[in-house]
């Protein structure tokens, strides 16, 4: 699997993590690579005391399926 890209972009302003697009190419489905990109990003914001805003479809729905990250919510 060489060669594909995913991402999981964001903007940090002061103390918000604003989750704007998320993207996994088609070739790649079901292997929870959208999901690892933005439980990763999430955790560190929640290491780093910071806010989130899931302005991504994506991580709007990830954020309700996990009541942990509910808190970061800002």
């Amino acid at each position: 699997m060489h060669g594909f890209v995913s991402v999981a972009e964001y903007k940090l302003e002061t103390d918000v993590l604003i989750f704007t697009y998320t993207f996994v190419p088609p070739e790649l489905p079901g292997l929870g690579i959208a999901d690892k990109l933005v439980r990763t990003a999430i955790e560190w914001a929640q290491s780093e005391h910071e806010r989130i805003v899931p302005a991504c479809s994506y991580v709007a729905v990830f954020v309700q399926r996990d009541p942990d990250f509910e808190s970061l919510l800002g």
